[in-house]
């Protein structure tokens, strides 16, 4: 199967979305401008290299990326479901957006950051 440029940038939108990212947030990932990841959505076809960097911004497989495989249905029915059990095995757009930006953080804020939750785990347990 053929995708267009235009597809593609319908794929891009959607994992954007799903994750909890703007325009801003994956450029800022890809250390390009927002216009140019805008661009992409738009249907300007990503270069290879570019193609695998957002496999990695959204932990996705080139396939999965570009709108094959499991992935899309699966994303589908878990927003769709009502039960509790699969929605659990998912994570929300808020959570995605929480870990993205946290491993755009150094490691000392990356350490940081984990002290605390620990912290408030503890706390919580009590």
């Amino acid at each position: 199967m053929s995708l267009s440029s235009l597809e593609i940038g319908e794929n891009l939108k959607r994992l954007r979305k799903i994750n909890g990212l703007n325009q801003g947030d994956v450029a800022n990932a890809l250390n390009i401008d927002r216009t140019t990841y805008t661009k992409y959505e738009k249907g300007r076809t990503p270069s290879l290299e570019m193609l695998r960097k957002l496999t990695l911004i959204f932990d996705v497989s080139l396939a999965e990326l570009l709108g094959e495989g499991e992935y899309a249905e699966k994303i589908r029915i878990a927003s769709e479901d009502s039960e509790p059990k699969l929605r659990d095995l998912y994570l929300s757009p808020e959570e995605k957006q929480l870990i993205m930006r946290f491993r755009l953080c150094d490691d000392s804020d990356k350490r940081k950051i984990m002290d605390e939750v620990i912290d408030l785990a503890i706390k919580d347990e009590k």
